[in-house]
């Protein structure tokens, strides 16, 4: 009875360094992203005459007020989108649906946290598009 009673506790620990093991060797999860291009659309002027590389605009289709930007801003909190359209004064954080990037060198970005958080869209140079992941939930941006 003692070596069925010994063989059982061996199994059993044996189980759970395996599966304390699994669990702590999984690795994290890897953000999502995603390339928003949209060929058929091009950089607006408004975005092309600021001084800045990055747009972000209150509506999608390129509409409504624009926020614009170089560098990087780790939270959105501050940033303003300005204009006569739509969600002028407002707080960009959130509330931004569509990107363009007038770079011809450089790539712009826009994730769901601050920081450079999480799932995040993406334009190459040159390119303008419909946010996906950070429609209405972005929270940084960056153009390098």
């Amino acid at each position: 009875m003692n070596s069925v009673k010994r063989t059982a506790g061996v199994l059993s620990a044996s189980l759970f360094a395996i599966t304390a093991g699994a669990f702590a060797t999984a690795a994290p999860a890897a953000a999502a992203s995603r390339n928003i291009d949209n060929s058929s659309w091009s950089v607006p002027a408004s975005c092309n005459n600021s001084t800045n590389l990055l747009c972000l605009y209150y509506r999608g289709s390129l509409g409504g007020a624009m926020f614009s930007m170089r560098g990087y801003v780790s939270n959105l909190n501050n940033a303003r989108f300005s204009g006569s359209g739509d969600g002028s004064g407002l707080q960009v954080r959130n509330r931004a649906a569509s990107m363009a990037n007038a770079s011809f060198a450089l790539t712009g970005y826009s994730w769901v946290y601050i920081n450079r958080g999480g799932n995040y869209d993406y334009l190459p140079p040159g390119g303008a598009g419909q946010l996906y992941y950070t429609w209405n939930n972005g929270a940084s941006a960056e153009i390098i």
